[in-house]
C-alpha cells in the first residue's frame, strides 16, 4: 500500500484539462414521454421507475437516492436528512443536506419504502438488501438508453441523448418560475456563493417546502396531461398551469 499519494495535488487545471458545460434539460414533453415510457415499461423493477420520478422531483444526486436509509426521512417532522458522507461536498464542508418532505410526497416514498424488507434499512436497496455500490454506473448509462427506445415505441420518435444526471438539471431548469434563485440552489444541495454563504447558514425549509409543493403540481400536471401529445406525436398544447385536481395530487402514487 502507498504511504503517500504523489500525485493528490495535481488539479484538472494542471494536466489542461477543461470541463465541458452541459446544458441538456427535458421540455415538458420529453418530461412526459420519459416518465410515461418508464413507468409503463413491464421490464423496469419498480425501484428504478421511483428514482427516476424523485429524481425529477427532488432534483437530488442519483447517489443521494442510492445511499439513503430509510431512517434519514423523518416523516413526523417532514425532513429528509442526507449526511455529509452521502453527498457531493460533505466530506469538505462536514455538512449535511437538510431537504422538506411535503405532505404529497409521504405516500409515494412511504410506498417506494415497502418494496424492500421492513428489517432493510437502505431505501433503495440492491435485490439483496445491500447498499448500492456507488461506482456502478450501469444504471445512468442503461435506463436512459432504454427508456429511448420505448419512447420510441411508444410515439414513433426519437429524442435527443440525455443523461440520469440531466434530470437534476431539468428540475432545477422548470423550477425557476417558482421561486428565487437562491432557494432553487439550496434545493439542490448547492452551496450559497460566497460571503453570503458563509455568514448566511440558514436551511431555508418553509420556502423550499412551498417550492416542492408548487413544483410537486407542476410535475403532476405535466405527467397527466396527455394533451401535451397528439395523434402525431406532436405538443398540441403546452401545459404551462398545473391541474390542481384530486387526480393529478395523487398522479405519483403506484
Amino acid at each position: 500500500m502507498l504511504k503517500y499519494q504523489t500525485l493528490e495535488h495535481l488539479r484538472s487545471a494542471d494536466l489542461n484539462v477543461k470541463k465541458v458545460v452541459c446544458d441538456r434539460f427535458l421540455s415538458e414533453l420529453e418530461i412526459y414521454r420519459v416518465v410515461n415510457a418508464s413507468q409503463n415499461s413491464v421490464n423496469t423493477p419498480a425501484k428504478n421507475k421511483a428514482i427516476i420520478l424523485l429524481l425529477l422531483f427532488f432534483g437530488c444526486r442519483e447517489s443521494e437516492l442510492r445511499l439513503a436509509k430509510k431512517s434519514d426521512f423523518d416523516f413526523d417532522e417532514g425532513i429528509w436528512t442526507i449526511p455529509a458522507d452521502n453527498h457531493k461536498t460533505g466530506k469538505k464542508k462536514n455538512k449535511a443536506i437538510v431537504r422538506p418532505i411535503i405532505l404529497e410526497i409521504i405516500p409515494y416514498l412511504k410506498s417506494v419504502f415497502a418494496l424492500t424488507p421492513e428489517e432493510c434499512e437502505f431505501a433503495f436497496a440492491t435485490s439483496y438488501g445491500q447498499r448500492y455500490d456507488v461506482v456502478n454506473k450501469g444504471f445512468q448509462i442503461s435506463i436512459p438508453q432504454y427508456i429511448n427506445r420505448n419512447i420510441k415505441k411508444a410515439y414513433g420518435h426519437e429524442i435527443e441523448h440525455w443523461t440520469i444526471h440531466d434530470l437534476r438539471r431539468t428540475m432545477r431548469t422548470h423550477i425557476s418560475g417558482i421561486a428565487p434563485p437562491h432557494i432553487c440552489e439550496i434545493m439542490l444541495g448547492h452551496a450559497l456563493p460566497q460571503i453570503w454563504g458563509t455568514y448566511d447558514l440558514h436551511e431555508y425549509l418553509e420556502p423550499q417546502a412551498q417550492a416542492y409543493s408548487k413544483w410537486f403540481y407542476k410535475l403532476c400536471a405535466i405527467i397527466e396531461n396527455r394533451e401535451l401529445v397528439g395523434s402525431k406525436g406532436s405538443m398540441e398544447r403546452a401545459s404551462n398551469i398545473p391541474l390542481f385536481s384530486s387526480q393529478v395530487a395523487t398522479a405519483l402514487t403506484p
